[in-house]
This record gives C-alpha cells, sequence and structure tokens, in this order.
C-alpha cells in the first residue's frame, strides 16, 4: 500500500524520534496521516519534514473555541488567535487539519454550538468530529460527576461520544445532545465548500 495511519495519539510526542522518522520515511513516497498536539505548529522543521515525508491530513483534539474553556484547559494554545493562526500554519505546508470539538464542559453554554460553526467556516477546516464530552470511567471528570450525582448512566454502551451521559453545568442534557446535532448538521453543510 501507500497510504498509511499512524496510529499513535501524538506522532511528534517525541520531536527528536518524530523528525527521523519523517526523514526515513520520505524515500518511500507514501501518504500518511496520524494525530498530533497542537504544539506541531511551534516547529517549522517539524512541519516541513511532515510534509515533506507525505502526510496528507492530521487529527487535532482541539477540543473547544470557547475562551473560558481555553483557559481552563492544560493545552497551548491558550487564546483563538494562536489556535487561528495554528490552523493556518498546518494549512500552509498543504496538511489537512482535522479538528476534533467537544461540547459539554462546564463552562459551556448553549451559545458554544455556533461559536464553534462560526469558527470552523471562518477558519475553513473542512473535517472536523463533533462529539459530545464523554466522562470515561477512570477519569478524574467521571469521579467529579459521580460524586456531584451528575452522571445519568455508568451504562459503556451509551460511552459513545454521542450520547449524553451526564447532566451538563450550563445546559440540559436535551439541549447539549440538540445542540450537538444541530451542529453536525450545520457543519455539514459548509464543509463541503471549506
Amino acid at each position: 500500500g501507500k497510504t498509511f495511519l499512524f496510529l499513535d495519539d501524538n506522532i511528534i510526542g517525541d520531536s527528536k524520534y518524530a523528525k527521523k522518522l519523517f526523514q526515513a520515511i520520505k524515500p518511500l513516497n507514501i501518504r500518511w496521516g496520524g494525530q498530533a498536539s497542537i504544539s506541531f505548529v511551534k516547529e517549522t522543521e517539524m512541519m516541513r519534514l511532515a510534509a515533506e515525508s507525505g502526510c496528507m491530513g492530521l487529527f487535532f483534539g482541539l477540543e473547544s473555541v470557547s475562551k473560558s474553556q481555553l483557559e481552563a484547559m492544560r493545552k497551548s494554545p491558550k487564546d483563538i488567535a494562536h489556535v487561528e493562526e495554528a490552523i493556518r500554519r498546518v494549512k500552509d505546508f498543504g496538511i489537512h487539519f482535522h479538528a476534533s470539538m467537544i461540547f459539554g464542559f462546564d463552562n459551556d453554554t448553549t451559545d458554544v454550538f455556533p461559536e464553534t460553526l462560526d469558527f470552523l467556516e471562518r477558519n475553513r477546516v473542512s473535517s472536523a468530529s463533533l462529539n459530545v464530552l464523554t466522562p470515561y470511567p477512570g477519569t478524574r471528570t467521571y469521579e467529579q460527576y459521580k460524586v456531584e450525582g451528575r452522571l445519568i448512566t455508568d451504562n459503556w454502551r451509551f460511552y459513545d461520544h454521542n450520547t449524553v451521559v451526564f447532566k451538563p453545568r450550563r445546559m440540559t442534557p436535551l439541549e447539549l445532545y440538540a445542540g450537538r446535532l444541530w451542529a453536525v448538521q450545520e457543519f455539514t453543510k459548509f464543509s463541503a465548500t471549506a
């Protein structure tokens, strides 16, 4: 085959190894995709090597475009202007940017749905995963929601990134479910032209 998917949560997690990997696969003339953290954009050489090695697209867990949520997360960058610049830089190297977004954080209101769509459209992000927050058992979020009495079910079959399994703080479970469905439907309308 000539097309590959690296199943690593963060292909650039070990920067030195990633650079060696990209240099090693360049002569193979393959096309590949994978996942990376948004910190990928901090290293121009890394982006160049990835593009030259055949990287056609990467999955980035942006999670949220809400200012309060960006500040609360242990991620970088912390403001929307830097996220937008990161998307532009990745795309400038000819690498497709797939955004993964999550709805249902404690800071989220129903405003998060149109804000997210506006962000994706404004930045011409043509593919995205639009998910409901899923507090997996064994995580701090799950334990917090359990202690707070916010879990609706602990049946694993519903922990699918689409079903609301907890009570959000600033909207109802139905508002979260319906808002995500609306966002997916609206995103599908413009994503083909992005």
